[in-house]
């Protein structure tokens, strides 16, 4: 990516919303061969390029798990609603915050519709620009000079350089992934069992506040004494 809050947007879409092949496509042109991926559901750990053998030479990165991830979860959902509220980008960090609401309806429950809101994170690395229009290895100091044949260039000098996702975190409240996995009653439930633990926090607030008296009294008697 270029400018990543501008086009996160378009990334998004094409990976839940897309087809098989728009989906490959946003995958390799977006997303490093060694980027991560973490779910409330599932996990795809960092794993570089490795060819397997009897293939003719053709690799295989946890890219392609991810790709995998992404296809299933458009099985499981052939119509999702996306709403995106939120992008931003903390460009000291090299991460983007994304919050959005989706609505996902899986095809053997069609008259059940999830629509969990959650926060995606998204670390972000520079590679430059292959010409297949994913990125190159990261390049040591010093090696930019050496980059393929038909590499991306800026003024035909040094690589162009461009955003890729290194890693993806999914962040979901409790109350929200309940909606996956105990439709209807799950989330209420939960949201009860917070309102009980509220309580529960008052009541021992308000039981156990002479111990927090006496805590602090302490405190300050001993910081007398050491001034004295």
């Amino acid at each position: 990516m270029d400018h990543p809050v501008k086009e996160i947007r378009t990334v998004i879409k094409s990976l839940v919303q897309g087809s098989p092949a728009e989906q490959e496509r946003a995958v390799n042109a977006y997303f490093l061969p060694e980027a991560s991926f973490t779910h409330p559901f599932c996990h795809v750990p960092a794993v570089a390029p490795v060819t397997v053998p009897l293939t003719g030479g053709h690799t295989l990165s946890s890219r392609w798990f991810i790709l995998m991830i992404y296809r299933w979860y458009r099985i499981l959902s052939p119509r999702i609603d996306i709403e995106i509220d939120s992008v931003v980008h903390d460009q000291k960090a090299n991460i983007l915050y994304v919050t959005m609401t989706q609505i996902f309806t899986f095809f053997f429950l069609p008259f059940y519709h999830a629509d969990p809101h959650f926060t995606i994170v998204l670390h972000l690395e520079q590679r430059p620009l292959g010409p297949d229009g994913g990125p190159l290895p990261n390049p040591e100091a010093g090696a930019v000079a050496d980059a393929p044949a038909g590499t991306a260039t800026v003024n035909g000098d040094a690589p162009r350089m461009r955003y890729f996702i290194a890693s993806q975190n999914d962040h979901y409240q409790v109350t929200e992934w309940l909606k996956f996995v105990a439709p209807w009653f799950g989330p209420l439930l939960h949201r009860g069992w917070q309102l009980f633990a509220t309580l529960l926090s008052v009541a021992g607030a308000l039981l156990l506040a002479p111990l927090s008296w006496l805590d602090l009294q302490a405190g300050e008697t001993s910081k007398k004494g050491m001034l004295a």
